[in-house]
């Protein structure tokens, strides 16, 4: 087990470091943080804990809710106010406040923040320098600590001692990093040798300012960062030189915040033992963000010095700077040119191709085709959107419909017109052996009774049936009616969504809402009929009345049946008005419940649209871009060798091993322009499930992905999904329907993806040595 002592100083020093220590704990120790506690150390010195924080929060979920950086390994010069301390100097004027004058530039101290460096040093190398003479007491007890660490460690290993690894990682043109380095780096040589009377072997990694140089304002780049670098690079060249003259004196120590009084500076100070400057752009001219320097950093280090290389590695690095000491040339060779090349697996790459591809397939199929490219064959769209009508509004208002129920509302009324009817009654004009006598049946007083008594029934009927049309509890109320129908409507669009995608159902809808205008027209013809009809009765009532009392009662059974078909014709008129203001309810203008289905849907089409063309860019574009250039990278090369995936008119290639991966979870298809679309659905999707529509069955009644219900989003009651059509109750909004839609897939990308094929999981997994 090698070890290590690891001191970060800046921004891009706690970057570095910060990746590193990831590496050792995940990758040497197993994530066994005793083990690393015993065998590395690591201290991070800057103003701004902003880059701190956001190490601890870009590894915290991996890490099972730990920091990376603990806060017993920070030092924070962020406390210090740079105007107070200078000023308080002046004040007091002890030795120490002496020496911070000393060095202070008078008309630099006049522009002074005065603030805490809270937000950093601000590119200020003179306010971070107030920060090392603030906390410099701090900085001691850090590096005792990390000297009682290598003492720890003396009596075991003597080559161990000696080579024990002390890395400075430092930026060479920020506010904090740049002032840091001569003062810890001197403290380091001087209590190493009185505490162990050993010349310590300090190393270190210095990023090159051109990177941060590009990346910031202009401004800052010409009155900061690039006056920083050269006086950076000026300090360390002019201290470089103490390893070969030894004539340095304690004048020259000026450019330290502290003067430290404890040891001699007329001895021999090597400053480092060499040190490795690393910069953005390669000799190919390959430019890296600085990510990938921070990156490039700890694999470096990682791999040189505490990986498997180490020993021939760093072997090799010291043989080299050992030939360059005896030469005793001028000036001082001791930066160290190192590259590396890096064998790397592509799961990361795996996992964005996967989670990206399916993140786009997934919300291009949610769009789907309209109805009228879906059903293509003559009839077919006719005839889905009848039975669309039928089994969700059908069915609750006419009798010819499949399969009514006791809530049906013709059926319904039907009954209330038999049971009325039955009231109406002949009995009264008949003898004693049932037949018609001639006497009572041209009875002027008694037929008068029976016309009464029919209108009175007509009446009767006509508000036993608006009575329970308009009254909540009735079984075929108004209001259950529409909760029923909704219901049914809403269940049939969710089926759809999931089988055919938006705008399939956008496009249903706006034919659904035709067919009930259509059918309530019909309605409202047969509506003005039965007026008329109703007109055509009453006068052949009287008629057959006239006909009955002058024509000795022949007419009589004709009259009975006209009274008969007044209280069915009053049960018509009635029926149709009710059955006519549940379809106006439906399609009525822009203001029915189809319509407003209809803008939900614009609002999901228009959404999803929107998501589906970010992914795509992604997926077709930036993926394919990252991708591509993976070829070019100077640092890295990847198993497999993923910029072949791509095409010579810079697109996928329809075959390659991340594809084949994912196609085991989402076939696809090739469409008639020989392009590779996902599987939707299958050729009868009622009856089988396949592709999108197989997946989206699959996530939204699955608990684990939805983390809902036991069940998901499947309604036992509904026996169907339940989840997009709960944007028309109000319990989601287009919003959170996208929201939870984006961490289901992405969750579903993660857990789903399982290496089913033997061939693929061997290239993916292929070893170092292969």
């Amino acid at each position: 087990m090698s070890r290590g002592i690891f001191i970060a100083l800046g921004g891009s020093g706690v970057n570095s470091v910060g990746r590193l220590k990831y590496k050792i704990f995940t990758h040497l120790v197993d994530r066994d943080k005793k083990k690393l506690d015993e065998n590395y150390k690591f201290i991070f010195i800057d103003t701004d804990r902003k880059d701190i924080n956001n190490l601890n929060k870009k590894y915290y979920t991996d890490l099972n809710n730990m920091d990376l950086i603990e806060d017993h390994e920070v030092i924070d010069l962020g406390k210090t106010n740079p105007k107070q301390t200078y000023l308080q100097c002046k004040e007091k004027g002890n030795r120490d406040q002496e020496w911070l004058l000393n060095w202070m530039d008078p008309v630099a101290a006049n522009i002074l923040r005065d603030q805490k460096m809270e937000a950093g040093a601000g590119g200020i190398r003179v306010e971070g320098r107030s920060g090392i003479w603030m906390e410099y007491s701090e900085i001691k007890l850090k590096i005792d600590s990390a000297i009682n660490f290598i003492r720890s460690f003396a009596k075991q290993e003597d080559f161990q001692v000696n080579r024990l690894p002390i890395w400075v990682f430092s930026g060479t043109c920020g506010g904090t990093g740049s002032s840091a380095f001569l003062d810890v780096l001197f403290l380091l040589d001087r209590k190493i040798r009185r505490a162990l009377g050993e010349q310590p072997f300090i190393r270190a990694v210095l990023l090159m300012p051109q990177g941060f140089i590009d990346k910031y304002s202009p401004a800052i780049n010409k009155y900061k960062y690039e006056p920083n670098s050269y006086a950076f690079i000026k300090e360390v060249n002019y201290f470089l030189k103490d390893r070969w003259i030894h004539t340095t004196t304690a004048a020259q120590f000026g450019a330290f915040a502290c003067k430290e009084n404890e040891h001699d500076v007329n001895k021999e100070w090597p400053l480092f033992y060499y040190a490795i400057p690393l910069d953005v752009q390669t000799e190919s001219g390959f430019k890296l963000e600085l990510e990938e320097l921070y990156e490039s950093a700890a694999e470096i280090v990682y791999y040189n010095q505490v990986g498997l290389l180490e020993g021939q590695m760093l072997a090799a690095l010291d043989n080299t700077v050992n030939e360059i000491i005896q030469m005793k040339e001028e000036p001082v060779r001791a930066f160290i040119g190192v590259g590396y090349r890096a064998l790397r697996g592509t799961e990361s790459y795996l996992e964005q191709y996967l989670q990206t591809r399916f993140n786009y397939e997934m919300y291009s199929g949610l769009l789907g085709k309209e109805l009228s490219a879906e059903l293509s064959e003559p009839g077919e769209q006719d005839n889905f959107i009848k039975e669309f009508f039928n089994t969700c509004i059908a069915r609750s208002l006419f009798s010819e419909s499949e399969n009514p129920q006791f809530s049906n509302l013709e059926v319904y009324m039907n009954q209330l017109l038999q049971r009325v009817g039955d009231n109406l009654s002949d009995a009264s004009f008949k003898n004693k052996k049932g037949k018609y006598d001639s006497a009572l049946t041209k009875d002027a007083n008694r037929l008068e009774n029976l016309k009464n008594n029919t209108l009175s029934l007509a009446g009767s009927l006509s508000q036993i049936m608006k009575n329970e049309f308009e009254q909540g509890d009735s079984a075929i109320s108004k209001l259950r009616l529409q909760k029923n129908i909704t219901e049914a409507v809403q269940g049939a669009i969710e089926s759809n969504i999931i089988t055919y995608g938006f705008r399939f159902v956008r496009e249903s809808l706006r034919l659904l809402d035709i067919y009930c205008e259509n059918v309530e027209r019909e309605k409202s013809r047969l509506l003005k009929e039965t007026s008329t009809k109703k007109s055509e009765i009453l006068s052949d009532i009287e008629s057959l009345t006239h006909s009955c009392i002058t024509n000795k009662g022949k007419p009589f059974l004709l009259l009975f049946e006209k009274l008969n078909e007044y209280l069915k014709v009053i049960y018509l008129q009635e029926l149709l008005n009710f059955q006519i203001a549940m379809l106006s309810w439906l399609s009525k203008g822009e203001a029915g419940l189809i319509d407003e289905f209809e803008r939900h849907l614009d609002r999901l089409v228009a959404r999803a649209l929107d998501i589906e063309q970010i992914f795509k860019r992604q997926y077709e574009r930036d993926l394919i871009k990252k991708f591509k250039n993976t070829e070019a990278n100077p640092t890295t090369t990847l198993i497999p060798r993923i910029h072949n995936f791509i095409n010579d008119q810079g697109g996928w290639k329809r075959d390659n091993d991340f594809s084949r991966l994912y196609e085991t979870v989402l076939p696809s298809i090739v469409d008639i322009n020989g392009q590779k679309t996902p599987l939707r659905h299958s050729g009868e999707p009622q009856k089988k499930k396949e592709g999108i529509h197989k997946l989206l069955d699959q996530l939204l009644s699955s608990r684990e992905i939805t983390d809902n219900s036991p069940d998901g989003f499947y309604d036992r009651s509904r026996e169907s999904i339940y989840f997009f059509s709960r944007i028309f109750s109000g319990e989601f909004n287009v919003d959170e329907i996208f929201t939870m839609l984006n961490k289901f897939f992405n969750k579903f990308s993660k857990d789903r993806f399982p290496l089913e094929s033997s061939k693929i999981q061997e290239e993916l997994t292929m070893s170092i040595m292969d």
